[in-house]
């Protein structure tokens, strides 16, 4: 028996998504100057929630609209060192939260039997800490914390299942950078994989 499609409901307005997944620090500095070698976290380190709204504008088959949404991770970069204004050096953790909220338009297609495919486009708001700690210190403080801006690119392709719902994969890109004042700006480049599942609203 030939799961009940979703696309069947005419009056559609849109898809809930939730997923759960990796993310992957690929390049990020601070102050302009490039973490030490061997301080991005591992995949598996990072775990990522994530949650979107869905709104379907025009289309049936083929569709488009304006989605927003947002993730939730932790990525640690161990260590970095600045100068503390009298000859000496701190060590400074970046602790980006990827706390990302973003909002753009969106387009899509059935696939199969109940399945679609959809990619998107959107600015996305970015919230990170900066840690200090001074050298044989056993923890560290937070120092600054900033919201920062950047642009959020995902693609995915989810499968029809019996109760009318999706489930797939989703793969995200975020580009952005953060003002930590007076420590200095940082620019990252990171990635995301993500085990969604949808359901039409």
């Amino acid at each position: 028996m030939a799961p009940p499609s979703p696309y069947a409901l005419k009056d559609r307005a849109g898809w809930l998504q939730g997923g759960v997944g990796f993310s992957q620090v690929e390049e990020a500095t601070l102050a302009g100057k490039p973490a030490p070698y061997d301080t991005f976290p591992r995949l598996a380190e990072t775990p990522t929630l994530f949650s979107a709204w869905q709104f379907e504008l025009v289309g049936d088959r083929f569709h488009a609209g304006f989605e927003l949404g947002g993730a939730f991770g932790v990525r640690r970069f161990r260590r970095y060192y600045q100068g503390d204004g009298s000859g000496g050096f701190d060590s400074v953790q970046a602790a980006f939260t990827n706390v990302d909220l973003f909002a753009g338009p969106w387009v899509g297609a059935e696939i199969g039997r109940g399945g679609r495919i959809y990619a998107g486009l959107a600015p996305a708001l970015v919230y990170g800490t900066l840690e200090r700690s001074a050298p044989g210190d056993l923890g560290y403080e937070v120092e600054s914390q900033a919201w920062g801006h950047g642009l959020t690119f995902r693609a995915g392709i989810e499968f029809g299942l019996r109760s009318g719902s999706t489930m797939g994969l989703s793969f995200r890109t975020l580009d952005g950078e953060i003002d930590f004042g007076p420590a200095g700006l940082s620019e990252f480049d990171a990635w995301q994989v993500l085990f969604t599942a949808s359901r039409s609203f």
